[in-house]
């Protein structure tokens, strides 16, 4: 990130705030905006298997071919595909840890709002995810649809409305 700051070109079609920040625009389930002083990004996950996800991804800039832009952009993507593949291996690491015996439930981080929000619709939406037990295979349905109706019956998603 140093080398990057260092070679970025001023930008002053930025307002001087932005003109070396990197921002982030999440939209859960699977999207992420990046605002960085040279280029914007995107990248969307698709799940395609329990184990298995798609990721596309692709970044627009003004014309600007300056050696100096160009190094920057260039140093912006490999800080990317460093970040991108630590945020593969923290996915592969939470994936098996849910495969141990030592594994006692999801903890939904409370840290970000948006992650919490997100969660919380997800609790809303699907209440066998907050089972200890997990259900039989092909059961998940039958036992959320369940859970949703025992809800109803006792007025439980009212008295949080």
């Amino acid at each position: 990130m140093k080398k990057y700051k260092k070679i970025l070109p001023e930008n002053t079609d930025l307002p001087e705030s932005h003109r070396q920040a990197w921002l982030y625009i999440g939209m859960f389930p699977n999207l992420v905006l990046s605002l960085y002083p040279d280029q914007v990004s995107f990248y969307q996950e698709f799940p395609v298997a329990i184990d298995r996800t798609i990721q596309r991804s692709a970044a627009y800039a003004l014309p600007d071919e300056r050696r100096e832009m160009k190094l920057a952009r260039y140093l912006a993507r490999r800080i990317d595909r460093v970040t991108s593949r630590e945020d593969t291996q923290l996915i592969q690491w939470s994936w098996e840890s849910m495969q141990s015996s030592g594994f006692a439930g999801m903890i939904l981080s409370d840290l970000e709002q948006g992650v919490r929000s997100y969660h919380d619709q997800l609790r809303r939406l699907m209440p066998v995810i907050t089972q200890e037990e997990e259900p039989a295979q092909g059961s998940v349905v039958r036992v959320n649809s369940k859970l949703l109706a025992e809800r109803n019956a006792h007025g439980w998603e009212r008295a949080r409305s």
